[in-house]
């Protein structure tokens, strides 16, 4: 296997063609790395249009072929299938090969992963993203790093075709441990959110009034810009958001247990946040949001050579 990393010469496999996988490998692809991925829907594969990919029929097929392999999947079983399944990943990849956990998972899982990378000299890193599809797409992800920093030099050029800010956290386990704190203030900024969109309303103020002011004045964040433009005309996504704020929350609350953490205000704030979404009053969408609509279509990056 490659032990150099380069756009020509290392092969790069993906798994997870989703919401956030899709457009991270379309960066990778446009970026000039060679790249296979492995999906159990043909229809995923849109995602990569017009862009030169190699679609394998296993999981082991890729683990064998590749140099570096990220994977970007929803769950803790979803990650242990992929990697430790009886016909996953690991089995298959080659000693200094790298796999990259982008998932948001436990820490637990990222340990015990390392674990059985390192019985077949696998590097395993944990390296969650923060930005949503947007930054994704934008390639302005942040990217939260747990592990050995030996392969820092061969995975940083991978990760800045989709990353902006990438910071190592410590040993494998970090990375998901800063994700999760990322996430439980986000979701503690949205349930503030609510509740002062719903005070501004039993106030009598007008709600679009009050959505506009909160966006552009000193209350704005990235929590209530979420609020306004995608959680509120969307419900369709809202419940695919209190999924994921439900499934983040108790990740948090685990590993806090675990390090006999006492719960906080965050904590407290991401709990409610679960069943209390999206402020719970009747709102006219105000002008200036925008609904989430059709996904923002996925751009080379500049200076890469696309038809490569």
């Amino acid at each position: 296997m490659s032990t150099q990393l380069s756009p020509y010469d290392s092969a790069i496999g993906f798994v997870g063609l989703g919401d956030m996988g899709g457009p991270i490998a379309y960066r990778i692809a446009a970026a000039g790395f060679a790249l296979s991925v492995w999906s159990r829907s043909v229809h995923s594969l849109t995602e990569l249009a017009g862009q030169p990919y190699v679609a394998v029929n296993s999981l082991r097929e890729l683990g064998r072929q590749c140099d570096i392999v990220a994977i970007c999947v929803f769950s803790d079983a979803d990650v242990r299938d992929v990697v430790l399944g009886a016909d996953g990943l690991m089995a298959a990849m080659s000693s200094s090969s790298v796999l990259v956990i982008h998932s948001t998972v436990s820490v637990a899982l990222c340990r015990e992963i390392a674990a059985a990378g390192a019985s077949r000299g696998v590097h395993v890193l944990d390296a969650p993203v923060s930005g949503a599809r947007a930054g994704a797409v934008n390639g302005t992800l942040t990217i939260m790093v747990g592990g050995d920093p030996s392969v820092r030099d061969r995975i940083t050029p991978l990760l800045t075709s989709y990353g902006q800010v990438i910071r190592w956290m410590g040993p494998v386990g970090s990375g998901q441990k800063m994700k999760m704190l990322n996430n439980v203030l986000a979701f503690a900024n949205g349930a503030l959110a609510n509740t002062a969109i719903e005070t501004g309303v039993a106030l009598g103020l007008d709600p679009a009034s009050v959505l506009a002011v909160l966006e552009s004045g000193s209350a704005a964040s990235s929590a209530l810009d979420s609020l306004v433009h995608t959680l509120i005309p969307d419900p369709v996504y809202t419940a695919h958001a209190a999924t994921m704020i439900a499934k983040d929350t108790r990740l948090f609350q685990e590993q806090c247990r675990r390090d006999e953490l006492a719960p906080t205000v965050l904590e407290q704030l991401a709990v409610e946040r679960i069943t209390h979404p999206v402020p719970d009053v009747s709102l006219a969408t105000p002008a200036s949001a925008v609904a989430r609509g059709p996904r923002t279509p996925v751009t080379p990056p500049p200076g890469s050579d696309a038809s490569r």
